[in-house]
């Protein structure tokens, strides 16, 4: 696996080999066990989580890779400060909220379109993420079931021909 060094975290970022990163952003958070604490609980329900405390290293890197989905949760003393910037990104599929106080960051709900949901709660947060991840490989597994049984275009162009030539010759016959 390739490692590339997150200044913001200190730690190796370990090339991602999921369908969605799951990055968690706190200022606030600063030793190192709280760092371990909440990747542990993050990796519970996807192995590859990311922990930025610097919004610029956290835009930049959801801007950097468009392979993936992501996923960002936000503790929410940030909210109002990232939001703003992030939201128009493509590379950004879903938003969560993480308040002490859900009520007071409410509104977020409905001036944000990729907020998926404001949490108080961490079982409850943990959950819908992992709904939502479940969701997402649904989809992806029916959008490559899709492309494996698909015919290329080559294919299609040929058939389209050979019914052409069939209906003329039907016709022409008549």
């Amino acid at each position: 696996m390739e490692e590339v060094l997150s200044d913001d975290i200190q730690q190796p970022i370990l090339e991602n080999t999921e369908n969605v990163t799951l990055i968690y952003f706190d200022s606030t958070i600063n030793a190192r066990n709280e760092i371990e604490k909440a990747t542990e609980e993050f990796q519970t329900v996807n192995n590859f989580v990311l922990i930025f405390m610097d919004i610029n290293a956290c835009i930049d890197y959801v801007k950097s890779i468009n392979e993936e989905k992501r996923f960002l949760i936000i503790a929410a003393n940030n909210a109002y400060k990232l939001l703003p910037t992030i939201m128009s990104l493509s590379q950004l599929d879903s938003v969560y909220i993480y308040p002490e106080n859900r009520e007071e960051y409410m509104r977020l709900f409905d001036e944000f379109y990729k907020i998926v949901g404001i949490y108080d709660n961490r079982v409850e947060l943990m959950k819908s993420i992992k709904e939502n991840i479940k969701r997402l490989n649904k989809q992806m597994e029916m959008v490559s079931f899709f492309y494996e049984n698909q015919y290329s275009i080559r294919d299609l162009s040929e058939k389209s021909a050979a019914f052409l030539w069939y209906a003329y010759l039907t016709d022409f016959t008549t």
